[in-house]
């Protein structure tokens, strides 16, 4: 009886003349990936071919549809990693032909990434954003339990991470919304994170405080935001504090140079020391004491934006050439013993009281007060082991 259902879903799958491809997909009849059936692994390909193929016509403006074939994608992701190589029928023909498939993974990334950077549809996009989370998740786990990884997967998640962080830009609010909150979802594996790459977890960090200070560039009253844009700005300021109380304090507060020639060139002086932890209280404390209806600053230059004191730290990865904070290395046990855990602490004290008493949006500021208090627990606990 099963080997029958799975013929039929075949034929359906793999026929050109009628649209009954997109019917399976709409049925939702990818989910048997999920109930373990025996063979199951038969149509694979099948359903990989018949999502693509709806995700790469114009034509189909359907957004439940599209985002139905691209969770089939995102639904698969994870199936090599449990069976391994496995058996497929061939999805070029309607005749029962079976052949081996080794790696489905990198044509499962590549309509994950052509899902989040070309897809039109905003549910579709969603998904494909949650795919990535996905995809981080497993990779960093694979990653972090093996001591030999080839280059090849960390520049995999490289890639799904500054990704994560441009959407989080776009000017959907929607889909940014739910890259922020992919963002914040990571969190939870921060040490895998940290375990794999000290300067992911940094260049996260950075990147949401400066597109904090971005979004903040961008209102100009409190009655023109709408309440996407306000849950925007409060996700953007969860996900960056609940990534800062993560990191290590003496990783916090060890000093890095802002290297940017332009800048320099402009006469603008930048080589002074800045901790990752004096960046996001900069971002905080220029919020909390611009007005949105005061007159909107004009950035310093390419790459930098009123309030923030980094330029750009995504500016170089277009070209994936030059890594922005390789300057990041471990600390060292000397350069720990010179981090100095009370002034850390007296600066989060005068900021924090600055940015919930003069902060005028009240969303932001319950959000602010319910992280507020993990951020004073990460420092006395530090301050009291020292």
């Amino acid at each position: 009886m099963l080997s029958q259902f799975y013929r039929i879903l075949h034929i359906l799958l793999t026929d050109k003349s009628c649209n009954f491809a997109g019917e399976v997909i709409r049925s939702d009849c990818g989910r048997l990936f999920s109930y373990s059936l025996p063979g199951s692994g038969l149509l694979v390909l099948d359903f990989i071919q018949a999502a693509d193929e709806i995700l790469g016509s114009s034509a189909i403006q359907n957004e439940a549809l599209r985002a139905r074939a691209m969770s089939v994608i995102v639904s698969l992701l994870s199936f090599q990693n449990h069976f391994g190589s496995f058996k497929a029928l061939d999805p070029t023909t309607r005749d029962i032909k079976v052949k081996d498939t080794e790696d489905i993974i990198p044509l499962l990334v590549s309509r994950l990434f052509r899902g989040v950077v070309a897809e039109t549809s905003e549910r579709a996009r969603q998904v494909a954003l949650s795919g990535l989370l996905t995809l981080c998740y497993t990779n960093f786990r694979r990653i972090s339990t093996s001591r030999f990884f080839s280059a090849e997967k960390t520049t995999l998640l490289r890639n799904c991470l500054v990704t994560l962080l441009r959407c989080a830009r776009i000017s959907n609010r929607a889909v940014a919304l739910t890259a922020i909150s992919m963002l914040q979802a990571l969190t939870e594996c921060s040490d895998m994170v940290f375990d794999v790459n000290p300067t992911y977890p940094l260049l996260i960090i950075q990147s949401l405080a400066w597109n904090l200070a971005f979004l903040w560039s961008q209102a100009y009253t409190e009655e023109k935001i709408s309440p996407t844009f306000k849950m925007l700005l409060t996700a953007n300021i969860s996900a960056l504090v609940e990534w800062t109380v993560k990191i290590p304090l003496p990783i916090l507060t060890s000093p890095f140079v802002d290297l940017n020639k332009k800048a320099q060139d402009n006469g603008q002086d930048r080589s002074k020391e800045v901790t990752c932890l004096w960046v996001v209280f900069s971002v905080l404390e220029f919020i909390c004491s611009s007005l949105t209806t005061s007159v909107q600053l004009e950035p310093a230059g390419l790459g930098w934006v009123p309030g923030c004191p980094i330029s750009d730290p995504l500016a170089d990865e277009a070209e994936s050439k030059v890594k922005p904070w390789s300057p990041y290395q471990l600390l060292s046990v000397e350069q720990k013993k010179k981090v100095s855990e009370i002034s850390s602490y007296n600066t989060l004290s005068v900021f924090a009281a600055r940015f919930i008493l003069t902060l005028s949006l009240p969303a932001f500021r319950c959000e602010f007060i319910n992280h507020l208090s993990s951020v004073f627990a990460l420092v006395q606990e530090s301050t009291n082991f020292s």
